[in-house]
Parts: C-alpha cells; structure tokens; sequence
C-alpha cells in the first residue's frame, strides 16, 4: 500500500500506551478527580510497562473494575463531546450543559455509580 505506515509490534504498543496516557492525563491534572488515585496506578504502570517482560503483548489494565472502568470511559467521553459548550457562553442550553458536566464529574461518588447514567437535561 502506498503510503501506509507499519508500525512493529512494539511501536504500536507504545502508540496505545501513549494515547491512554493521553486520555487520563486529566486525572494527573485535577487534584479531586474521581478514582484519581486508581488512575494514577495505571498511568504509572502505563509508564513502566515497556520496561517490562510482558511488553508488548501484555497490556496494563486498569485496576477498577471493568463495570466501573467502562462507565469511566463512558463519562471521559461524554465530558469530551461536551467540551464546546465551556466556550459558548450563548449556547440557548448552557445551563443544561452545564449541570450535565456537573453531574458527569462528580456522577463516580455517587450511590448511582456506575449503574444509572447521569442524563443530558434531566
């Protein structure tokens, strides 16, 4: 193929660990972040992976667990899709924006979690 770069095992390996460190890097930067310190484990091993005699096949994973880890991945998301609203400040459904990241922020230390998904305009 024309063009197509292709990545070694161990290139790839790296290119996932960097985006993953990437995608939490908010929980290194937001001192009250929920599951903060869990996340942070993570990014460490992240870190230290290639390091290590499981690199590249053997991926670190997060140490919560999957429901919870899938319902982090989820909020991380819908926090990121939600991102624009912070910058118009004459959006008609700021408020409900709003409240939503509010909800979504703080929706780890609620009795809610990780079942009943917080609801854009709920």
């Amino acid at each position: 193929m024309i063009g197509m770069t292709v990545l070694t095992p161990e290139q790839e390996a790296r290119k996932w660990r960097d985006e993953e460190l990437q995608r939490t890097d908010i929980a290194a930067m937001v001192s009250d972040y929920p599951n903060a310190e869990a996340i942070l484990v993570y990014r460490q091993a992240l870190r230290g992976w290639p390091e290590t005699e499981d690199f590249p096949e053997n991926r670190p994973t997060p140490s919560m667990p999957a429901e919870e880890q899938a319902a982090i991945t989820w909020r991380d998301g819908e926090l990121e899709a939600t991102d624009f609203i912070m910058s118009d400040m004459d959006h008609s459904d700021r408020e409900a924006y709003l409240t939503y990241r509010t909800q979504l922020i703080h929706w780890p230390e609620s009795d809610d979690f990780p079942t009943t998904r917080p609801v854009l305009g709920a």
